[in-house]
């Protein structure tokens, strides 16, 4: 099965979802070898992650969001505030 190429939308919420976790992670001092060793994710994937460059299944974001001690709901609050305030900004 060939995986169509994410939309803008998608590529967008990657980028948000990158951003915010690259702020929680420096927020608590620690570096992406402290993130994978406390939520169990490789390095170089939250590196990517971070990036924006992939997308993450829900429970690599629960992870994430349990290693980094973040309620899932205020992640996708923020998550949600932010990208429709981008959509704003376009019209």
């Amino acid at each position: 099965m060939t995986r169509l190429a994410p939309s803008p939308e998608e590529l967008e919420f990657n980028a948000v979802l990158g951003n915010a976790i690259r702020y929680w992670r420096t927020q608590r001092g620690w570096s992406q070898c402290d993130l994978a060793e406390v939520s169990g994710i490789r390095q170089s994937f939250i590196c990517r992650i971070e990036q924006g460059k992939v997308s993450v299944t829900f429970f690599t974001a629960l992870c994430l969001f349990n290693a980094l001690e973040i309620q899932a709901r205020d992640v996708f609050q923020i998550l949600a505030f932010d990208t429709s305030k981008r959509q704003n900004l376009r019209r």
